[in-house]
């Protein structure tokens, strides 16, 4: 008896580890467990009531206290928290710098007789990175930035300067924006496209008394890129050194840059030959024009690049309104129906979740 009851006991043991084993190896799929990986879709955009909203794939997200003065909102997702920027109405005279996380609103300034900006959100180790802009009392708008609440200014406040865009790259936060230079009223103005690296500015550029826009930045393996337009011509600057993407023709723009496996991604506009808007992106400097049969122009405001395909955020002119869009390997994806009134996709955010 005891000779059985000790085979009974191993076979016991032989089946369970036999199914433990069926169990690792081949009984469960990963979407039984982790379920399947996709990339998820956050677009960052606004409706025609003058809402703030983000799609998360194709719902859509109103977000409160967000009524806006002029531009688009930033998104950022850091594991499941959702967080939004952007300056939001105030009263006649005044905008808040405000952004939101999970929906909840937080106010950056006070908003009373003052205007302010946040134009750009970053996340690390819950650590919330927000650069923007405020006005002094001459009503001079001074370039600065926030962490957790508690401002930085970049410059002086003695000429007008904003920042538009924010990174965090080992620990180093690089802010990049404009900066105007005026030695006194007998001067003309100076325009200077900037960034910032733990506050100390480098300028990109020699003065001009041209157009400068500078709307973007992003840090691959310690290298700075920068995305904007100098006199016309849609530019970056890599470490310092500018790379023009158009012939300056026409004016065109960079609004967004995206490094992905050392391939440099730039989204913009550029002009057709009627003189109208087309959205663009570049790749290593070659263009890729994101027309369509339902729309007439539209501009891309931002791009992501996942191992799945680029990913281009913006706004196209359909026959009834703007609407927001955004391409995948330039198959658009109509946000909004333009009959129930305009609407804008200004970023994205695409991560890999279970879905």
């Amino acid at each position: 008896m005891k000779i059985q009851f000790k085979q009974i006991k191993n076979r016991y043991k032989l089946f369970i580890i036999s199914s433990l084993c069926n169990l690792i190896f081949t009984g469960c799929s990963k979407s039984e467990f982790s379920g399947t990986l996709k990339d998820a879709v956050y677009v960052a955009g606004n409706t025609s009531n003058s809402n703030t909203v983000f799609w998360r794939n194709d719902s859509l997200t109103i977000l409160p206290d967000a009524s806006f003065p002029g531009k688009g909102p930033t998104i950022f997702v850091d594991s499941s928290d959702i967080y939004l920027s952007r300056g939001c109405y105030y009263s006649p005279t005044s905008t808040v710098a405000r952004y939101w996380k999970n929906g909840i609103s937080h106010d950056l300034t006070s908003g009373v007789g003052v205007l302010a900006n946040s134009n750009s959100i970053f996340v690390k180790n819950n650590n919330v990175y927000i650069a923007g802009d405020i006005d002094t009392p001459d009503m001079l708008s001074r370039a600065c930035y926030w962490i957790n609440g508690i401002i930085y200014y970049l410059t002086n406040g003695a000429s007008n300067a904003s920042a538009e865009s924010i990174f965090v790259y080992n620990d180093d936060v690089y802010v990049a924006g404009y900066e105007f230079e005026q030695i006194d009223a007998s001067y003309p103005i100076y325009k200077y496209a900037t960034y910032w690296k733990n506050g100390k500015a480098v300028r990109l550029n020699e003065s001009t008394l041209g157009e400068i826009l500078v709307n973007s930045i992003f840090v691959s393996n310690g290298d700075v890129y920068v995305g904007g337009s100098i006199d016309g011509y849609a530019v970056y600057w890599k470490n310092g050194k500018e790379v023009k993407l158009t012939d300056g023709a026409s004016n065109a723009t960079v609004n967004s840059v995206f490094v992905y496996s050392d391939d440099v991604y730039a989204a913009g506009l550029t002009r057709d030959g009627l003189g109208g808007q087309v959205p663009t992106y570049w790749k290593n400097g070659t263009p890729v024009y994101l027309t369509g049969q339902r729309y007439s122009s539209g501009v891309a405001h931002s791009i992501s690049v996942t191992a799945s395909g680029v990913y281009v955020a913006g706004v196209v002119m359909t026959t009834l309104n703007y609407t927001a869009i955004y391409w995948k390997n330039g198959v658009p994806v109509f946000l909004a129906d333009p009959s129930k009134g305009s609407s804008g996709a200004y970023s994205i955010y695409v991560k890999s979740e279970k879905q």
